[in-house]
C-alpha cells in the first residue's frame, strides 16, 4: 500500500518550488545589470520582449513546469495510481536531462554575446537551473519511490519466481568479487590501461603540431622532433594495447573457470528437489557458459574515463566554448542508454534462458539417440530443435533491433556533435576569438572524444545486459538448500531403521500425497521387501530413506539417531542403492566400481566376484579397464545391474537397497542378479 497522505510533504514542497519560482524571476533582475533591477523582471519575464538569443523567459517556464509534474504526481499517488505514476517517472527523467542540455546550450548561446556575457544573470541563471533540476528530481524519487516497489512487487506475482532472488547490487558485487580475485593481475592490467591512457592524450597534440608545421608551409620549421615523438608514441601505443589485450583475456579466462566450479558446486549442493523443478540441460547450459566478467566493463570504463578527462582538459585550455558544446546533448544520451539499459537487462536474463532451453533439447535427443532411432523420430527431433533455436533468434532479433536504434542514437550524436564543433570553432577562428592552430589541435582530439563517450556510455547497456545474463547465475550461487545436510554423527551403524507417522508429497506436485503416516520398523540385519502396485509409494521410501526428501510429517531414524543428524557422506558410505536404471559413467569399469568411495583393486575385485560380475568383466578385452561408455552404453542390462551391485558393496555398507534392481532383465540375467543379491545380503540390513 501506498504511504498515508501526509500534509507536511506537501506544504515543504509547495514551499520549495515557490522558492524555486522566485529565486528564477528575481535573478531575471540581474539580466542587463550587475546589480539587481526590480523592472529589468518585468522586462525580461514579458513573452512580448522574448528573444531566443537573449531571454531568460524559458528558465521560468522550466521552473513552473517542475511544479506542476510533482503535483501531477502527488495527485496520481493520492488516487493510488502507481502504473501511472511510474509512466510518468520516465517523463520527468526524460523532462530533467533536457533541462540540463537546454542550460548549457543556453549558457553558449549567451557567451557568445561579449554585453550579454558580463551581467551576472547570464551566469547565475543557468547554474541555478542545473541545480534545481538535480534537487526536483531527488526530491521527486524519494517521494515517489514507493510507488514503484508496489509496480514491482505487482509485476513479480504475475511470473514464476525462482526460490532466490538478488538485487542488481547483489548482483555487482558477486560479480566484482570474482573480479577482483586476480587482483595482482588486475594492477597490472590497470597500470598498462593507465600507460596507455596517457598515451591516447598525448597523440593528437603530436599529430596537430605535425599538421600545423606542414599546413602552414613555414620555412625553418624542424618538425623532425614532433615526428620522432609521435613514431614513439606509435609505437608504445600499439605495445600497450596489445599487452592490455593480453592481460584481460588472461583474467577474463580465469574469472570465468573460478566463476563455473563455484556455480557447480552450489548446484551439486542443492536438494534432489532443486533438481526436480529445473531441468538438467539448462542447468549444464549455465554451468559451461558461467557469467560474463564485470570486470571488463570496468577496466573500459576506466580507460575511458581517463582518456576522457586528459583530452576535455587539453580541449578547455585550447577553447572551453567548443568543449562544452560536446556535454549538450550528453544528459539526452544518459538518458537515452538507462533506457536501453532496461531493456537488454531484460534481453539478456531471456538470451540466457532460451539458449539454455535449446541446450537441454539438444542435450535429450543426443543422449536418447537410441530411442530416437528406434521410433524412426528423427525428424521430430530435429523440428524440435529447430523450434528450440527459432525461439532464441525471436530474442536475438529483438536485441539486434535495440542494437540498431542505440548505434544510430551513438552516430547522430557523435557526427553532429562534430559537425557543431567545427561549424562553430570556424566562426570562432573567424571573429578572432581563437587561432586557427588551436582549432585544428582542437578538431583533432574531437575526432577522438567522441569514441571515448560513446565507450563510456555505451557501459550502461552493456553492464545492464551482463546483470540480465548472470542474474540466474547469481541467484543458483547464493541459493541455499532448503534440506539441512550438516549433520556430524558418525557413529557406527547396525542397520535399524524406523519411520513413524511419515507423511510426504513431492514438491513439484504439492496436491498428490504419495505417502499418509507410514509407521514402519526394520530390524538390523532384516531382509524386507517393499510390495504393491507402481505409484504406490515403494521407490518415494527408497528415496527418503537415501534421504534425497524430507517428510512433511513424521519421522526417519536410523539406530535410533534421525536421519538428518548423520553426516552426509557417511551416511551415503552406509546406506548403498542399487536403481532400477543404473547410471554408470563414461570410464572403466574399475573406477565405476570405486566411483565415490576410497578403494584398494582387491576391494574392487571382491566386490565384483559377490555381484557376480568379475567373470564376464575379466573376458572383456580390456577387462577392468573396459569403458563402459555414456550411460553404461557399452554394456547390457545384466552387466550393468552387476557392475552397479559391485559399486553398492564395495563401500561394505550396512543396508544395501535394491530398488527393483530386476524388473527390466531377461530370465538368465534375472537369475544370475538374483544370486548376486543373495550372496550380497550377509549380515546387512535389505529392502528389496
Amino acid at each position: 500500500p501506498f504511504m498515508p497522505f501526509s500534509p507536511i510533504r506537501p506544504t515543504l514542497s509547495s514551499l520549495y518550488f515557490l522558492a524555486d519560482e522566485v529565486v528564477t524571476i528575481t535573478i531575471c533582475g540581474y539580466f542587463g545589470s550587475n546589480q539587481f533591477e526590480i523592472g529589468k523582471v518585468y522586462e525580461h519575464i514579458n513573452p512580448y520582449n522574448y528573444s531566443f538569443l537573449s531571454s531568460p523567459l524559458e528558465f521560468l517556464l522550466i521552473a513552473v513546469l517542475r511544479a506542476i509534474l510533482y503535483g501531477t504526481s502527488q495527485t496520481l499517488k493520492s488516487a493510488g495510481n502507481s502504473v501511472h505514476v511510474s509512466w510518468l517517472a520516465k517523463a520527468i527523467a526524460g523532462f530533467c536531462v533536457a533541462s540540463l542540455s537546454f542550460s548549457i546550450l543556453k549558457f553558449l548561446i549567451y557567451s557568445d554575446q561579449n554585453e550579454l556575457f558580463q551581467w551576472t544573470g547570464v551566469w547565475l541563471l543557468p547554474a541555478c537551473n542545473i541545480i534545481s533540476t538535480a534537487l526536483f528530481y531527488g526530491l521527486w524519487w524519494k517521494e515517489f519511490e514507493g510507488c514503484f516497489e508496489k509496480q514491482e512487487s505487482e509485476d513479480e506475482d504475475k511470473v514464476e519466481e525462482d526460490e532466490s532472488t538478488v538485487t542488481k547490487t547483489q548482483q555487482i558485487l558477486i560479480l566484482l568479487r570474482y573480479s577482483t580475485d586476480n587482483w595482482p593481475w588486475m594492477l597490472v592490467g590497470t597500470a598498462i590501461s593507465l600507460a596507455s591512457s596517457g598515451v591516447d592524450v598525448m597523440m593528437p597534440h603530436y599529430t596537430s603540431l605535425v599538421m600545423n608545421s606542414i599546413t602552414t608551409l613555414s620555412q625553418g620549421v624542424d618538425i623532425s622532433h614532433a615526428i620522432k615523438i609521435l613514431a614513439g608514441l606509435t609505437c608504445a601505443r600499439m605495445v600497450l594495447s596489445g599487452l592490455t589485450s593480453g592481460c584481460g583475456m588472461y583474467i577474463s579466462s580465469k574469472t570465468e573457470s573460478k566463476m563455473s566450479m563455484d556455480l557447480f558446486g552450489s548446484i551439486l549442493h542443492q536438494e534432489i528437489a532443486f533438481f526436480d523443478k529445473h531441468k538438467s540441460g539448462a542447468l549444464v547450459s549455465r554451468v559451461n557458459s558461467g557469467a560474463d566478467c564485470i570486470m571488463d566493463s570496468f577496466t573500459d570504463s576506466l580507460k575511458n574515463i581517463i582518456i576522457l578527462i586528459g583530452k576535455v582538459m587539453v580541449m578547455l585550455s585550447l577553447s572551453w566554448r567548443l568543449t562544452l558544446v560536446n556535454f549538450i546533448a550528453f544528459p539526452i544520451i544518459i538518458y537515452m542508454n538507462k533506457q536501453f539499459g532496461e531493456f537488454f537487462e531484460k534481453i539478456g536474463e531471456e538470451t540466457t534462458d532460451t539458449s539454455g532451453d535449446s541446450y537441454q533439447v539438444s542435450e535429450e535427443i543426443i543422449s536418447s539417440i537410441r530411442t530416437v532411432r528406434s521410433f524412426g523420430a528423427e525428424r521430430r527431433s530435429w523440428n524440435r530443435f529447430v523450434d528450440a533455436i527459432e525461439t532464441a533468434q525471436r530474442v536475438t532479433r529483438k536485441q539486434s533491433m535495440a542494437m540498431f536504434g542505440i548505434q544510430i542514437s551513438y552516430e547522430l550524436y557523435q557526427h553532429s556533435i562534430y559537425v557543431a564543433v567545427l561549424i562553430y570553432g570556424v566562426r570562432l577562428v573567424t571573429v578572432g576569438d581563437m587561432p586557427a592552430a588551436a582549432l585544428v589541435t582542437l578538431m583533432m582530439y574531437q575526432l577522438q572524444i567522441g569514441d571515448h563517450i560513446m565507450g563510456l556510455t555505451w557501459q550502461i547497456p552493456s553492464l545492464m545486459a551482463i546483470l540480465g545474463r548472470s542474474r540466474k547465475f547469481c541467484e543458483f550461487l547464493v541459493r541455499k538448500p532448503e534440506m539441512d545436510m550438516n549433520g556430524t554423527n558418525e557413529q557406527p551403524v547396525r542397520g535399524e531403521i524406523r519411520l513413524d507417522g511419515v507423511s510426504f508429497t513431492y514438491p513439484n506436485r504439492p496436491t498428490n500425497r504419495v505417502l499418509n503416516e507410514l509407521t514402519l520398523q526394520i530390524r538390523s540385519g532384516e531382509t524386507l521387501a517393499l510390495v504393491g502396485p507402481s505409484g504406490a509409494g515403494k521407490s518415494t521410501i527408497v528415496a527418503m530413506l537415501e534421504r534425497f526428501y524430507d517428510p512433511d510429517e513424521g519421522s526417519i531414524t536410523l539406530d535410533g539417531v534421525p536421519l538428518r543428524e548423520y553426516d552426509h557422506e557417511y551416511l551415503h558410505r552406509k546406506i548403498a542403492l542399487v536403481a532400477q536404471e543404473p547410471v554408470l559413467y563414461d570410464c572403466s569399469v574399475r573406477d565405476n566400481i570405486g566411483f565415490g568411495c576410497e578403494t584398494t583393486e582387491e576391494d574392487i575385485v571382491e566386490a565384483a566376484r559377490t555381484a557376480n560380475a568379475h567373470d564376464f568383466v575379466t573376458g572383456l578385452d580390456k577387462g577392468y579397464e573396459t569403458s563402459c561408455g555414456e550411460k553404461g552404453a557399452q554394456m547390457s542390462g545384466g552387466q550393468k545391474q552387476r557392475i552397479a551391485i559391485a559399486r553398492a558393496l564395495v563401500r561394505n555398507p550396512a543396508i544395501l537397497i535394491l530398488d527393483e534392481a530386476t524388473s527390466a532383465l531377461d530370465n538368465q540375467s534375472e537369475h544370475i542378479v538374483q544370486e548376486a543379491m543373495q550372496k550380497c545380503a550377509g549380515k546387512r540390513t535389505v529392502i528389496v
